[in-house]
């Protein structure tokens, strides 16, 4: 018996450090990931001359236009993307978790479409980034129930906007383009975040519309 109990033991504790190495992966990955898209690009910019750009961001010095372009172009791009990444794979997971699915998508319910909608009027109408994302949240939820009619709303809006401005946009927000992304954008996160949060708090009851009802 004592022996079988330091097995069990032992087998847990391999499987605890195999478990830590995952989450460093999971954690250094995206950093690094994160440095190596900020560096490469049309001009290739070092991590040095990034955080020489970033101080002199902060104590308000006078940027060259590199740093310019890298505080307020290159950055602000790379950091949305991961954001919007992050949120896609837990989202993703999500769904995958309540369906028991490994390839449902929000396509299932309507979501996206709905979404989608919810943006192109955002950007038709004028809102600022913020708006966009909780506009386009909102419509999403409220597309679960009303996915075909979102579908048709969705060609009505790009068929009346102007094709010099508010259709190139509404059809790059929907094809994922960060190319408008600036600095201001960043507040986003703070959208996403809440959000996020609740998904990971509620991770061990996900699977109740699957089948698992017990709270």
């Amino acid at each position: 018996m004592g022996q079988e109990q330091m097995r069990k033991t032992d087998k847990a504790l391999a499987c605890r450090r195999e478990n830590v190495g995952k989450y460093m992966v999971l954690i250094i990955l995206p950093v690094a990931v994160f440095f190596f898209s900020i560096s490469v690009g049309r001009y290739p910019v070092s991590i040095d001359a990034l955080f020489g750009a970033l101080r002199t961001q902060i104590t308000g010095l006078e940027m060259d236009t590199g740093q310019l372009a890298l505080v307020r172009v290159r950055l602000p791009r790379t950091l949305v993307a991961m954001i919007v990444g992050a949120s896609l794979a837990l989202s993703g997971s999500v769904y995958q978790g309540l369906f028991k699915n490994p390839v449902v998508s929000p396509d299932l319910l309507g979501a996206s479409s709905g979404a989608s909608f919810g943006a192109a009027l955002a950007i038709l109408i004028g809102f600022s980034s913020a708006g966009i994302q909780t506009f386009s949240f909102c419509s999403g939820i409220f597309a679960v129930v009303l996915v075909t009619l979102m579908n048709r709303l969705l060609s009505f809006i790009k068929f009346v906007a102007d094709t010099e401005t508010k259709l190139p946009a509404i059809t790059f927000w929907l094809m994922g383009s960060l190319s408008g992304t600036v600095l201001q954008d960043l507040h986003v996160f703070w959208l996403f975040l809440p959000a996020c949060l609740f998904l990971i708090l509620v991770r061990w009851k996900i699977n109740i519309i699957s089948g698992t009802f017990r709270l």
